[in-house]
């Protein structure tokens, strides 16, 4: 599934997006990005999704309304994210993990795309 399987990257630093979106692009994903809550809706609404991934600068609040966005358009996505999510009605979505960087900082480029990894291997066909 690597060579068909999209991710949607959602976060609000655009530099990280790019070194993201490169490193995905590189390892063979195909890869959307969306900066704010319109993005991510008109993204999802359009496109099937594998993976989403929230960036480390979304707030908590933010992130359970982008994933609840995401998810009701492609329930069967995995999940990349640096918080849990606590909301009942995005959680009965879910098939995934939630992965977490335990010290808050960004993660470095491998510990990214090990996550990853991990992430892809939950991936539905």
């Amino acid at each position: 599934m690597q060579g068909s399987a999209s991710v949607l990257l959602y976060g609000r630093d655009q530099m990280l997006l790019v070194s993201q979106r490169l490193l995905l692009e590189n390892a063979g994903f195909k890869v959307f990005q969306a900066m704010n809550l319109k993005e991510m809706h008109s993204v999802s609404a359009v496109q099937r999704i594998h993976l989403i991934i929230v960036g480390e600068n979304i707030s908590p609040d933010e992130e359970q309304i982008a994933l609840c966005v995401a998810l009701a358009f492609n329930p069967k996505a995995s999940i990349l994210t640096w918080n849990e999510v606590t909301s009942s009605e995005c959680r009965h979505f879910h098939h995934g993990i939630y992965l977490k960087a335990d010290d808050g900082q960004p993660f470095a480029e491998e510990t990214f795309l090990a996550a990853v990894e991990e992430a892809r291997s939950l991936l539905l066909p």
